[in-house]
């Protein structure tokens, strides 16, 4: 933790020069400020303010600042009640989320540079760019992942790109499965799933919709665990009218047209933004 850290969290107790929150324990002596965030008649545990103005920690609550009293240092019982007479009396105590900052006048005189604490975010965003029917032929594809990336979570993606026809697109589910550096996924879409492309022929040129799934895996790069190679095998449901379709151009002796793949390969790089 830099010293121009700052802290969302909420506190427990202070013990042995450290202050516990909820996440483990931060040292006291790189602690300048403590600001709770009070509303709707929530206090502050007016020992828990008392320990930390002992500590020389400037404390607001809300809006207001407390720092500490040279006469207090002698006479604990003085602060106690100097932080009484502000503290409305008539309020119950509840646990809090207090901000744990750096001031910035601080930050300066320590020569430190100030930098944001990033909490731990829960929702991540990745692009990636590719080949297969998930990437709506050659082109992109967006996944959402309303959950901790680094564990099992299902992603919801959306997908365009160039499918010999024109634009292709798929949209869909990919399930995650686990944290470590190899990454099994399962997916499921619906979207193009098959196109007839015939050379010379346009006029039978056609792009088919329909559900499609998929298995395969995420390999994380080295330098990031947000970046990462995703192999999948993709099983097509192709609907009735392109295996009709492709049953007639193979009955006409003037097209010469091989049987569709029943399984087809995705492949994509992916990072996060």
């Amino acid at each position: 933790m830099k010293d121009s850290a700052r802290v969302s969290t909420e506190i427990k107790t202070i013990s042995d020069n450290l202050l516990i929150v909820k996440e483990g324990a931060l040292s006291l002596n790189l602690i300048a400020v403590v600001q709770f965030q009070t509303q709707d008649k929530k206090v502050v545990d007016l020992a828990l303010i008392e320990n930390l103005l002992k500590e020389n920690i400037v404390v607001y609550i809300g809006q207001e600042k407390f720092v500490k009293e040279k006469e207090a240092i002698s006479t604990p019982d003085t602060t106690r009640q100097s932080i009484t007479q502000v503290v409305n009396p008539a309020l119950v105590n509840k646990p809090l989320e207090p901000t744990i900052q750096k001031s910035e006048a601080e930050s300066e005189e320590d020569g430190t540079i100030t930098e944001d604490y990033n909490e731990i975010n829960d929702v991540s965003l990745h692009l990636g760019l590719g080949l297969g029917l998930d990437y709506g032929g050659v082109g992109g594809r967006l996944t959402f992942i309303p959950g901790d990336a680094e564990k099992t979570s299902v992603g919801i993606f959306v997908a365009a790109g160039y499918a010999l026809n024109g634009l292709g697109f798929n949209a869909g589910l990919n399930l995650r499965l686990g944290q470590q550096r190899l990454v099994p996924t399962i997916s499921a879409m619906y979207g193009y799933n098959g196109v007839i492309k015939v050379i010379g022929a346009s006029q039978y040129d056609k792009t088919y919709y329909g559900p499609s799934v998929a298995v395969g895996f995420e390999n994380k790069t080295r330098n990031s665990d947000d970046n990462y190679i995703h192999l999948e095998l993709v099983i097509p449901f192709r609907s009735a009218s392109f295996q009709n379709d492709i049953k007639a151009l193979q009955n006409n002796p003037g097209i010469d047209i091989s049987a569709p793949s029943p399984v087809l390969v995705s492949i994509g790089y992916h990072f996060k933004i």
